[in-house]
């Protein structure tokens, strides 16, 4: 079995973090509580936390994310009973949903985790993975990781208002607009000058009077502001801000209303 080294603690704790932070569905009912225990199971045999997938990924590989997906819909009450099993494995994930979901209702008991000597297994891309690194040390770095990732997820919830808010009020149909989802990046939340690419997924009327399902590239700046609309991913999406214009290709034309003159200040159009 390959070991893992100590110095990706910081790596592993943010990877395992990106998933489910955002998740918005509703909380699971006792029937769906009793279904997503009993996939866990399969999560339980394998005996290690799933990190990392092939590109693409396998059958396995998919059926497993989307079992650790579904933990997060379980209530405080089934975090807290894995926090207390037998598993190292499973003390650990219950302890990523208690932070993730239920962060402020974690009690000095349930932290108690930190002194847990146990040893982790990771299941990667490479196969099962063995860690240098004991329950404790690994939940202590998740734990101490969310009030940034809370933070972060906070403004990419007003990244989301500000865009359905754009939209809602530049759109000539605005009454049809059914926004579908969001795909979130978010470049160096760290600095001042960080910005948001959501990969908006949308149903909306357009000029020619026919609604129609699409995905836009829309990103905003660090004041909550659309700058730029456009059908491709664009991994250098910061440096839009520095153009000193707002871009929006071709989903005004598409989308949009008659523009005042007030309107197209407001916007800072280059065109």
């Amino acid at each position: 079995m390959k070991q893992l080294s100590v110095l990706f603690l910081p790596l592993i704790a943010i990877l395992l973090l990106s998933t489910g932070t955002k998740d918005k569905t509703k909380p699971a009912t006792q029937a769906e509580v009793t279904k997503i225990l009993d996939s866990f199971k399969i999560i339980q045999e394998l005996d290690a936390l799933i990190l990392g997938t092939s590109n693409p990924a396998s059958a396995d590989e998919q059926k497993y994310n989307s079992i650790v997906l579904s933990l997060f819909r379980l209530p405080f009450s089934e975090a807290k009973k894995m926090i207390s099993d037998p598993s190292p494995t499973v003390r650990a994930y219950g302890l990523i949903i208690a932070c993730k979901k239920y962060y402020h209702e974690l009690t000095p008991t349930d932290l108690k985790i930190f002194n847990d000597t146990s040893r982790l297994k990771m299941h990667t891309s490479d196969g099962v993975v063995q860690a240098p690194f004991t329950l404790g040390e690994f939940a202590k770095m998740i734990y101490e990781a969310m009030p940034a990732e809370l933070a972060l997820s906070r403004k990419e919830d007003s990244a989301e208002n500000a865009l359905d808010a754009f939209i809602r009020k530049y759109a000539r149909h605005q009454d049809s607009y059914t926004p579908m989802g969001s795909n979130i990046t978010t470049s160096d939340f760290q600095s001042e000058n960080y910005s948001f690419q959501l990969e908006h997924i949308y149903s909306l009327r357009n000029n020619k009077n026919i609604i129609v399902s699409d995905t836009t590239f829309f990103v905003l700046n660090n004041r909550f502001v659309v700058i730029h609309a456009g059908k491709e991913d664009n991994v250098n999406f910061h440096l839009y801000e520095n153009d000193g214009h707002y871009t929006y290709g071709d989903w005004l034309k598409e989308f949009g209303r008659d523009l005042t003159r007030a309107d197209s200040a407001a916007l800072n159009l280059a065109n």
